[in-house]
């Protein structure tokens, strides 16, 4: 998850109370979830369900929330109140609709494993779609803070998770460029 070292700040099992906010903020904040499928990844009953805090080697305060030691989600909240939670790809392996996916060619993964931004020309659009001044109806629409999924061609898989610096409208306006 982190090629730069962190330090664990804390390492806590969540309370049986908050195990059921966490799940349900999950289900609010990921309309694509059902619930039996959050159940399945999360059984309340049987699982450890924990947050590691952690701070990175920039300095950003981070919570990691874990099921039975595995890495689920995370989130920039200090203290962690469930809310804008990014999914894991461990966890999008689980659940690969969780969020919409775009697809991208293995040369740009190598791209953006290095640092760079993921911009919008290295997106594979089927070949027979045409950029007239529209946006491409195989992308969706989207607002500006959406997650995404980045998976290599055919695949619904997820390599990366990363957010749209642009809303979908802009995307149009600028003509398929940008992050």
């Amino acid at each position: 998850m982190f090629t730069k070292p962190f330090k664990v700040v804390k390492n806590n099992l969540l309370k049986r109370s908050d195990q059921k906010k966490f799940q349900s903020s999950i289900l609010s904040q990921f309309p694509f979830i059902t619930v039996d499928e959050l159940l399945a990844a999360f059984p309340l009953r049987t699982a450890q369900v924990g947050v590691v805090k952690i701070i990175t080697s920039s300095e950003t305060k981070m919570n990691i929330y874990t099921c039975n030691n595995e890495p689920y989600f995370f989130d920039f909240d200090d203290p962690p109140e469930f809310s804008n939670l990014v999914p894991t790809v461990y966890f999008l392996w689980q659940i690969p609709h969780l969020i919409p996916n775009l697809s991208i060619p293995k040369i740009v993964f190598e791209k953006i494993t290095s640092g760079a931004a993921l911009m919008l020309p290295g997106v594979i659009l089927p070949e027979d779609t045409t950029f007239n001044g529209l946006l491409p109806t195989c992308l969706g629409e989207w607002r500006e803070g959406d997650l995404k999924g980045v998976c290599y061609r055919n695949s619904n898989y997820a390599v990366a998770v990363g957010e749209m610096l642009m809303s979908s409208n802009d995307v149009m306006k600028y003509g398929m460029k940008g992050k």
